[in-house]
């Protein structure tokens, strides 16, 4: 496994993150440090996918996704790329 990047990013009032995928890596992963509602969850064009504060999600890199804007509350992630060989 080779990690390529990884960061962390808070979303405070009125943050989101639009739509995207993340190049040169085969997989995404986020780590939902602070999750205040499940609307806040990333985001897939064509899958809906449950997850809690506490929870990491793994998916292809290819997968065209956002986060949606926050209204009143803070949501924190930890994410990463990596690929596997």
């Amino acid at each position: 496994i080779e990690i390529h990047n990884y960061w962390f990013h808070q979303y405070l009032k009125n943050d989101n993150y639009d739509w995207h995928t993340h190049s040169k890596s085969q997989y995404s992963s986020v780590y939902y440090i602070e999750l205040p509602n499940k609307k806040y969850k990333t985001i897939f064009k064509d899958i809906d996918i449950d997850v809690n504060e506490g929870d990491i999600l793994s998916f292809p890199s290819y997968l065209l996704h956002k986060s949606p804007i926050l209204n009143d509350e803070r949501k924190t992630i930890l994410s990463f790329n990596f690929s596997v060989f």
